[in-house]
């Protein structure tokens, strides 16, 4: 498990702002995570942030990916080859 520390430097955010950008940018990142399976129910979220600085913290991220298998349909193949392969 690992420990990410993102953050972004921005000029000034008017403070009525900064609360729900950094929740939204948790969010959107969390939600990311999810869906490259690089988060699990441990991974936690904390954030901090500033007037100039919105920061997040993700504390017991997976090192790598779980393996998965895909499967992919193609086109038939009378149609994917021609007279050459």
């Amino acid at each position: 498990m690992a420990t990410l520390l993102v953050e972004l430097g921005c000029e000034e955010i008017p403070a009525r702002f900064v609360s729900s950008l950094t929740d939204n940018w948790k969010s959107k990142l969390r939600v990311l995570l999810e869906k490259e399976k690089l988060s699990n129910d441990a991974t936690r979220f904390t954030t901090y942030s500033t007037y100039r600085r919105l920061t997040l913290q993700i504390d017991k991220l997976p090192d790598s990916q779980p393996d998965f298998d895909e499967t992919f349909n193609g086109p038939p193949l009378q149609i994917a080859r021609n007279e050459f392969g």
